[in-house]
């Protein structure tokens, strides 16, 4: 019979001390994501794509065929290929762009959404004296000034 603290644990995805892993619905990949891992992307959406052209294929040789076996080796080559990426980027493919064109207008997106972001100035900002070294030039100011008054005093 669950507790009220399993229930809880259950709500963070934990039951009796062991992780449940979320849900590959629950992933929320975001434009950015993708851009930033374009090649990674690219790649398992070719993939993805490849396997599908290979799966029909096979579907359509019959058994009986030499070509059958042959394909059904590609067929079993891309899937690892795809199984391995996939668990690379840990990125469940029916999040993915469901093209190449897709993929590429988000990525053009993206590239028009930074490129209106204002760069980050890099140059110096003038600094402004502390106020002792003001103080200090005012002190020299009125020194000259004091000096100068000085000597009119005396000439006259």
């Amino acid at each position: 019979m669950a507790t009220a603290n399993d229930i809880d644990l259950t709500q963070n995805g934990i039951i009796n001390n062991v992780h449940i892993p979320s849900s590959p619905s629950r992933f929320v990949i975001t434009d950015e994501f993708i851009y930033d891992n374009q090649q990674s992307v690219r790649e398992l959406i070719n993939l993805r794509d490849s396997y599908a052209i290979w799966a029909r294929k096979l579907s359509i040789v019959p058994a009986t065929s030499d070509e059958y076996a042959a394909t059904s080796e590609e067929l079993g080559n891309i899937h690892t290929a795809l199984l391995a990426t996939k668990e690379r980027m840990n990125l469940p493919l029916f999040r993915l762009p469901t093209s190449i064109e897709a993929l590429d207008a988000l990525i053009k997106k993206v590239e028009e959404q930074r490129a209106h972001l204002t760069p980050v100035d890099s140059t110096p900002k003038e600094t402004v004296p502390s106020d002792t070294h003001h103080t200090e030039l005012s002190q020299q100011e009125n020194f000259k000034k004091f000096k100068t008054e000085k000597r009119q005093k005396e000439t006259d």
